[in-house]
């Protein structure tokens, strides 16, 4: 996979209360300095966890804020206003992941502005765009506290990839959802677009079991009728490889919408 997932240790009080025990009955330290020692180690334990708490609190508070005040910029007739708004909370949000870059909200805002750029390289097709979202995908990944944030990293990652034609690499992210991070809820996600990516490198039989496992292991799905649509449509004689052939803004329309991200890290 182009990205591996980077975890970072966390602070464990248990531990260091453990650690500082262990350390007196091994050097025989007196019961006054071992109070002495286990009040300080708690004390610290306490002091640790109640600011990791604040700053928790206070980046989530800050990430909605942003995000709150973005959906609502719909509202604002007046289109200088509105720009001059939206670029401030953009910039909130950034400030969000300097001040804050091990948070979750921290993650969440990595996702968000991602998906701003990716729509912006959709829409402008500017290079720039998609690299900015790789880049944030890929801290997103590697500072995720948990498997449902690195999931929606890795779709952000593929779906990216699409955009710039690298199907490889757009394979590979999808494929590694159903390794790493089975249980997310994005597997049926994964096969349609690892499927996608066959085709679109013209391999319509590498990407037709794909869409049957979908069918097969995922029978209240969603997306089992479009799969099977496309099983279909390769089954008919007059099929040509002109689905292979369609463009990859076409293709990643589909399946890989980024919108899917946006709401669910919201």
């Amino acid at each position: 996979m182009a990205n591996n997932v980077v975890k970072k240790p966390g602070f464990d009080g248990a531990a260091l209360v453990e650690k500082s025990l262990e350390t007196v009955i091994k050097n025989r330290v007196p019961f006054t300095v071992v109070g002495g020692i286990l009040i300080l180690a708690i004390l610290i334990a306490i002091g640790v966890n109640m600011y990791i708490s604040n700053n928790a609190e206070k980046s989530a508070q800050m990430y909605d804020q942003a995000t709150s005040i973005i959906q609502n910029l719909q509202y604002v007739s007046n289109v200088e206003a509105r720009n001059k708004y939206y670029q401030e909370q953009m910039n909130n949000l950034n400030y969000l992941i300097q001040q804050f870059p091990s948070s979750v909200a921290a993650t969440r805002a990595r996702l968000y502005l991602a998906r701003v750029n990716y729509e912006g390289a959709y829409s402008s097709g500017k290079t720039e765009y998609i690299n900015s979202a790789i880049g944030l995908y890929s801290a997103a990944l590697a500072n995720a506290k948990t498997d449902f944030y690195r999931a929606l990293a890795c779709i952000g990652l593929a779906a990216c990839y699409e955009q710039k034609s690298d199907f490889e690499k757009a394979f590979e992210n999808y494929s590694q959802i159903l390794i790493r991070y089975p249980k997310t809820g994005f597997n049926e996600v994964c096969l349609i677009g690892m499927a996608r990516a066959k085709e679109m490198k013209g391999d319509i039989n590498a990407a037709i079991p794909f869409y049957q496992r979908v069918i097969h292991d995922y029978t209240n799905s969603l997306w089992v009728r479009y799969a099977k649509g496309k099983i279909y449509s390769y089954m008919d004689p007059s099929h040509t490889n002109v689905e292979s052939k369609k463009s990859s803004k076409e293709n990643a329309a589909e399946p890989a919408n980024t919108n899917l991200q946006l709401n669910l890290a919201q």
